[in-house]
C-alpha cells in the first residue's frame, strides 16, 4: 500500500495535461515500468472508466491501485494522486480570498483565466475531432448546443445527456462491433455499494437545505455522479448548482487555477468548496473534495 500511495504521489506532483496526458502517464509508469498491468487489463481499465461517472483517470488509477494492493491500495492511489493538487487549490483558494485586493494576485488570477481560455479551446476542438465524425454525432451537437443556449439549471444540463444516452442505445442495436471476447471479463457490481450510491443521491438533495456542510457535499456528490467525460464536462453542471455560493469570477478562478497545478482537474472542487466557505476554508475544501470522488 505504502508503495502505491509513493508511486502515484509522485505522478500527482508532475502530472500536469488533463485526463488524456494521465492516461499516458499511467501507462508508462505502470504497464511499461513496473508492469502492474498487461496491456489487455490496462486498456479493459479504460474503457471501464469511460463507461462510469465521475473522473476517469482519478478511477483508472484507483482501478490500478486495487489491482496491485486491493482496496486499501485503491484507496492509497487515491489519496496519493490527488492530495498535491488538493493541498495547492486550498491554498490558492484561501490566498485569494485573504488578498482578493492584491495586485499581484489579481495578475496571476487573470493569467490564469487566460490560460483557461486556451486550455478549453483547445479541449473542446479535441473532442470535436474526435466525436464528431458522423451526421449522427454532429446532428446532437448542435441539437444539444442549442438547447443548452436557451435552458438552465440542472435539468438543462441533465435532459440533453438522458436523451443522448437513449438515442445511442438504440442506434447500437444497427451496429455490429468486432469484439476481442477473450479481452472480456465479466463485471459483478457489489450491490450493497450500488444501493448506497443510489440512496445518498436520493437522500442527500431532500436532507441538504438542514445544513451547510451537506448542501456542500450535495452539489458535489451529485456533479460527479452525473458526470462522463472528464474535468472539463463537469463545468457547465456544477456552475448552476453552485449558483448563490461562489460567484461567477470565483468559478472562473477555480478552473483557471486547476490548470496551474498537476493531479486531476476535479480537484479544482477543492478550491470551490474553500470558497463557498470563507469561515472554515479547510473543512469545505475537504468536504467538496471527498463529495466530488466520493462516486468511486
Amino acid at each position: 500500500m505504502l508503495t502505491v500511495f509513493w508511486q502515484f504521489l509522485v505522478l500527482g506532483l508532475c502530472s500536469f495535461g488533463g485526463p488524456a496526458a494521465h492516461i499516458g502517464y499511467f501507462q508508462q509508469a505502470f504497464v511499461v515500468k513496473n508492469k502492474w498491468l498487461s496491456d489487455e487489463d490496462f486498456t479493459q481499465a479504460i474503457a471501464l472508466c469511460q463507461f462510469l461517472p465521475g473522473p476517469a483517470s482519478s478511477q483508472l488509477g484507483m482501478y490500478i491501485g486495487y489491482k496491485k494492493a486491493g482496496y486499501f491500495g485503491s484507496i492509497a492511489a487515491f489519496i496519493g494522486f490527488t492530495l498535491p493538487s488538493f493541498v495547492l487549490l486550498t491554498f490558492l483558494a484561501v490566498a485569494n480570498n485573504q488578498f482578493s485586493g492584491s495586485v499581484t494576485v489579481e495578475y496571476i488570477i487573470t493569467a490564469a483565466k487566460l490560460l483557461a481560455v486556451v486550455v478549453v479551446t483547445d479541449a473542446l476542438w479535441g473532442m470535436v475531432k474526435k466525436n464528431l465524425i458522423s451526421i449522427a454525432t454532429i446532428s446532437t451537437a448542435l441539437l444539444t448546443m442549442i438547447w443548452v443556449t436557451f435552458s438552465s439549471g440542472l435539468f438543462g444540463q441533465i435532459l440533453p445527456i438522458i436523451v443522448a444516452s437513449i438515442a445511442g442505445f438504440l442506434w447500437s442495436f444497427k451496429t455490429q462491433p468486432i469484439v476481442d471476447k477473450h479481452l472480456i471479463k465479466p463485471i459483478r457490481p457489489h450491490i450493497g455499494l450500488v444501493v448506497i450510491f443510489s440512496g445518498l443521491l436520493i437522500l442527500l438533495p431532500l436532507i441538504a437545505a438542514t445544513n451547510e456542510n451537506i448542501k456542500l457535499f450535495s452539489i458535489f456528490y451529485q456533479a460527479g455522479s452525473f458526470v462522463f467525460g472528464g474535468g472539463h464536462v463537469v463545468l457547465p453542471l456544477l456552475q448552476p448548482m453552485l449558483d448563490g455560493m461562489v460567484t461567477d469570477n470565483t468559478f472562473l478562478s477555480a478552473y483557471a487555477s486547476a490548470q496551474l497545478v498537476p493531479g486531476p482537474m476535479f480537484t479544482m472542487a477543492s478550491y470551490l468548496g474553500a470558497s463557498a466557505i470563507p469561515q472554515m476554508p479547510i473543512m469545505g475544501s475537504i468536504i467538496a473534495t471527498i463529495a466530488v470522488f466520493f462516486t468511486w
